[in-house]
């Protein structure tokens, strides 16, 4: 009889606000994953996620313990090319692997096989969801823009670079990492506006953390 979501200025699909009878107003500039901790805690649900904002790095704990081994993988630095959509896709990854040598693996999902033999660099074989998670775990860095495996690798408390154009970070970004994203939202919203000098002095930055 109770239905609860977000309110018309929150949801993004507005049909979903005709099926919903109790409607939650959220801080919308706060990071999406703080909007549902918010939606959460209106409806007096205790959060299981760590607390804090988007920019506090929180303490990582994966609980998948049976990963799949796909290939023997430990410290590459994890590339990314896909994306949900096309303008979100960064066109310098080929330069980017050959800057990052022998280390850099290219992990690749249903129809973005080309794009990531055009980057030229060792290919990771084709991955089902743990096989990926076994791969972003054991990655010393992953970079991507704003895609699912980018989350999921910050998920599982690897290092990540998230290249950032037409969407907003501080809504989108990796949660916990916001610090090590490349932005041009708030300028271009270009993907190709990000260079890839600027990615590798990023690299070397998080490597050395």
């Amino acid at each position: 009889k109770e239905r609860i979501g977000f309110d018309k200025n929150a949801i993004r699909e507005k049909p979903a606000l005709w099926f919903t009878n109790r409607k939650v107003k959220v801080d919308t500039t706060r990071h999406v994953i703080d909007q549902n901790l918010e939606l959460a805690h209106n409806v007096g649900q205790a959060s299981a996620c760590p607390s804090g904002g988007a920019g506090e790095r929180a303490e990582a704990r994966p609980t998948w313990n049976a990963f799949v081994e796909p290939i023997e993988a430990k410290g590459e630095i994890v590339l990314l090319p896909g994306a949900g959509k096309p303008d979100k896709i960064w066109p310098y990854f080929g330069e980017l692997a050959q800057r990052i040598g022998p280390k850099a693996l290219v992990v690749w999902g249903p129809g973005e096989q080309v794009l990531a033999q055009a980057t030229g660099a060792r290919m990771a074989p084709p991955t089902n969801l743990r096989e990926l998670a076994y791969l972003l775990q054991k990655a010393e860095v992953v970079i991507g823009g704003d895609t699912g495996p980018l989350h999921l690798a910050a998920a599982l408390g690897t290092k990540v670079i998230g290249l950032y154009g037409p969407t907003d970070p501080r809504r989108n970004g990796p949660y916990g990492q916001l610090e090590r994203v490349v932005d041009r939202f708030r300028s271009t919203k270009s993907m190709e506006s990000i260079s890839v000098e600027e990615v590798v002095n990023v690299l070397e930055r998080v490597t050395s953390e």
